[in-house]
């Protein structure tokens, strides 16, 4: 399934990920290279929002709950 919308809100909250944030909030749940995955999804899943976002608008992407 294609990802078309997301919540602005927890667009930002990805946007402020770290490599620390991710670390503490998981904490030995998963390995290092498990928690890099997870910070790679999210690149992935911002560049994927902006980009589409630049080209059909803000409002048809972006979405306030």
């Amino acid at each position: 399934a294609e990802l078309m919308r997301i919540d602005r809100g927890l667009l930002a909250r990805l946007k402020v990920l770290t490599e620390d944030s991710v670390a503490k909030a998981v904490a030995d749940a998963l390995h290092e290279s498990e928690r890099e995955a997870v910070l790679q999804r999210r690149d992935r899943i911002v560049k994927l929002f902006e980009e589409r976002a630049a080209k059909v608008g803000d409002a048809a992407v972006y979405v306030d709950f």
